[in-house]
């Protein structure tokens, strides 16, 4: 294995902090893809391989090789697995975000401030939570929470 990719994979900012915003996020996840994917295909562009195709190499391999069973082949399988998702899921939500953001920045009202990814921090539950627009008017506070999903939605007011 190439030591220097290891390395790289080691000191990846998404394996060593808590905390990060989803622009960074983003970028680390995709700087994440490519090192595995030099990993796995060290003769191809890292940019066109998506970690499905990783994931496929590696249970292919592994299969090959009568090691489909082993307990850390399983175990790779499944954290690209997950990780995929978590980026499609960060992604698309960052999409949504985008979307959100350029209809308010279309529309020009006067005395209006639109603020992007506020995040709160609540000292006696230790939590934060972040508000991806804030909207402050003359007539008041509007707070707008982008989601993307592809399926439907319900709302219970109770809840609220």
């Amino acid at each position: 294995m190439n030591q220097q990719l290891l390395s790289k994979l080691k000191s990846n900012p998404l394996v060593l902090q808590d905390k990060i915003t989803r622009p960074k996020m983003i970028q680390e996840m995709d700087d994440f893809q490519a090192t595995i994917s030099q990993l796995v295909f060290p003769n191809d562009d890292p940019s066109s391989i998506q970690t499905d195709d990783i994931k496929c190499r590696i249970t292919y391999l592994a299969r090959k090789y009568g090691i489909e069973n082993d307990p850390v082949i399983i175990d790779v399988a499944n954290e690209l697995n997950d990780f995929h998702k978590e980026m499609s899921i960060t992604k698309s939500g960052q999409i949504g975000e985008d979307i959100l953001s350029s209809f308010v920045n279309k529309s020009h009202r006067p005395s209006t401030y639109s603020f992007k990814n506020i995040t709160l921090y609540d000292e006696a539950k230790d939590e934060e939570t972040e508000i991806d627009n804030l909207i402050l008017t003359d007539d008041g506070l509007i707070i707008l929470e982008a989601k993307r999903v592809k399926e439907n939605v319900t709302l219970d007011m109770k809840d609220i």
